[in-house]
């Protein structure tokens, strides 16, 4: 997967103390997602090198949390896959009927889903920032 790490938190250090963290990720859609780095692993000492960068990652659940297996620098043009995320945002907005209202989903967190109404104008407010971020 490519994202953005946009903040990293120190979290306690394992019992053998060794540092562990625990990463916010943008991906290309502007999802955020929490990440941490599994106990005593090398990726505790490493991680501070990527945060504010692209990075290409794996993960795998480990008691019940999100954990990396390997991150790297993305070595893309990250500019690229953004201009055709908006390419994707405005077709996908394009595509819609006209309408007075819309209903559209939104996600809190996980498991936390509301819909709202929307005006048209309002819609067309959200493309503009999901199309410029």
């Amino acid at each position: 997967m490519i994202g953005q790490m946009i903040e990293l938190t120190r979290l306690k250090s394992s019992v053998n103390g060794n540092p562990r963290y625990v990463a916010k990720i943008i991906d290309i859609n502007g999802d955020i997602t929490k990440i941490r780095t599994a106990p005593d692993c090398s990726l505790g000492y490493s991680i501070g090198n990527y945060e504010g960068k692209f990075i290409e990652y794996e993960t795998r659940m480990l008691r019940n949390y999100l954990t990396f297996t390997s991150i790297k620098k993305h070595s893309g043009n990250v500019l690229d896959e953004w201009a055709k995320y908006r390419e994707y945002i405005n077709s996908e907005f394009n595509s819609l009927s006209e309408c007075e209202v819309y209903k559209i989903q939104v996600i809190a967190d996980v498991g936390k889903t509301k819909f709202i109404n929307v005006s048209r104008s309002q819609l067309t407010r959200v493309r503009d920032i999901l199309a410029n971020a």
